[in-house]
């Protein structure tokens, strides 16, 4: 991921124009390897291309392709595609070399986002209903095992450190059922789509979201296992696709960031298979299918208006939902680099607020921080120390926060040295 940044950067520099160019045509790249898997599961080559394009201009894709920072879920999903499309290439010419190949490939996927991890049990169910399993399919297990001895060895645990099931079992389990509803829903319907929006926590079984997520999860496992037993090949790996790759963004296993549309970019290839193989026979679907794909490109361009700057992008984000931390301290940050300095601590004070009814992404740290950088620029350092001591006290301070506390101790004792560096 950092290395195809790195890349990015020398050919682009600073221009934000060059990596978002990068972006795209990943995701052209994904789209073409789609087109390419469809055709070997026997799709014809116009539906392999009307479904490749439809999965191409979906809105929900959107923020997955356009922003930046979001370009782990599409490197991985780029990889991911290349090791099963080499797969069914090392099935068709069974030798050694082209088993190496998608090896290789997950590889990467994996280096990209870890959300990549459970490709191989995707490609070991493929082989048993295909009736090609063969032993070198097993080699796959042994990259995540290798992946996750070496993430110990070095960084000294495997996970992100969030509490297991984020410290309530229950209420995750709920908000996972309605995510996965929320998700499917946003795939087929793009309303109110949003960068950065602020998840509920599901308290209760009884609500329209958990109830109609836990009967799509279930009903599609029972279909699963239905597709598998009589080998239906195509639906036994879409499903499959679908299913395996949304457990690491389900947050049963515990991940920073709760829910984000970018993140069902690579389940989402499973269920354009599923769908689309209902046409492969001819019928209805292929004739309306085409008025779909025109009406999401429409809503796609809209929607990728909004991400012209941080500060229409953020306030769409809190006119959709008001409780989304992440982006009011988006917005904190991007008037503090404009300076302006009251909309910059209005923004980063909302940050700061509880919102306990919610799952939220923001940086306690960078909103105190800031904070009180905001307000020495003001020269009030009183309440600069008071913001920076609530990090100390809370043990989440760090470099930053302890160097800010000791230009306030050189300003309170009379030095000036610090002035210029504070306003910069």
């Amino acid at each position: 991921f950092k290395i195809v940044h790195t890349l990015n950067y020398i050919f682009a520099q600073e221009s934000a124009f060059g990596f978002r160019l990068a972006s795209i045509l990943i995701h052209i790249l994904n789209i073409f390897i789609f087109y390419l898997i469809l055709l070997k599961l026997n799709f014809f080559k116009y539906q392999a291309l009307i479904w490749a394009i439809f999965y191409g201009v979906l809105p929900i894709n959107v923020s997955a392709v356009v922003l930046i920072s979001a370009r782990a879920d599409i490197l991985a999903a780029f990889f991911i595609l290349l090791s099963f499309l080499s797969y069914l290439n090392f099935i068709e010419r069974k030798k050694t070399f082209y088993f190496l190949v998608p090896i290789l490939f997950y590889i990467f996927a994996i280096l990209s986002k870890e959300s990549a991890l459970p490709f191989f049990l995707l490609v070991i169910i493929y082989s048993i209903a295909s009736g090609n399993f063969k032993k070198q399919v097993l080699y796959y297990a042994v990259v995540p095992l290798a992946y996750f001895f070496l993430r110990a060895s070095i960084l000294g645990r495997v996970g992100t450190g969030v509490p297991f099931l984020r410290g309530d079992g229950c209420v995750a389990i709920l908000s996972s059922l309605a995510a996965f509803f929320k998700y499917i829903s946003k795939f087929f319907i793009p309303i109110n789509l949003s960068l950065s929006d602020a998840f509920l926590k599901y308290r209760t079984f009884f609500n329209f979201e958990v109830i109609s997520g836990a009967a799509l999860f279930l009903g599609i496992c029972y279909y699963l296992a239905v597709c598998f037993k009589k080998k239906n090949i195509v639906l036994t790996f879409a499903l499959s696709w679908l299913i395996l790759f949304y457990i690491p963004i389900s947050n049963i296993i515990p991940a920073l960031h709760f829910w984000a549309e970018r993140f069902f970019y690579l389940p989402g290839f499973g269920l354009a298979v599923f769908i689309g193989y209902f046409t492969m026979r001819g019928n209805t679907l292929n004739r309306i299918i085409p008025v779909f794909v025109a009406f999401y490109v429409i809503v796609n361009m809209n929607y990728q208006s909004y991400f012209k700057n941080n500060e229409v992008l953020f306030k769409r984000a809190l006119a959709i939902s008001d409780f989304s931390q992440e982006a009011y301290t988006m917005l904190g940050y991007h008037y503090l680099l404009d300076g302006n300095y009251p909309f910059s601590i209005y923004y980063y004070h909302l940050a700061t607020q509880s919102h306990e009814n919610y799952y939220g992404f923001s940086s306690m740290v960078e909103s105190y921080n800031n904070l009180g950088v905001l307000f020495l620029r003001l020269n009030q350092t009183q309440e600069a120390r008071k913001w920076l001591d609530m990090l100390v006290k809370s043990g989440k301070a760090n470099g930053a926060v302890f160097c800010n506390l000791e230009i306030i101790k050189s300003l309170d004792n009379g030095d000036k040295k610090y002035i210029e560096e504070i306003k910069e």
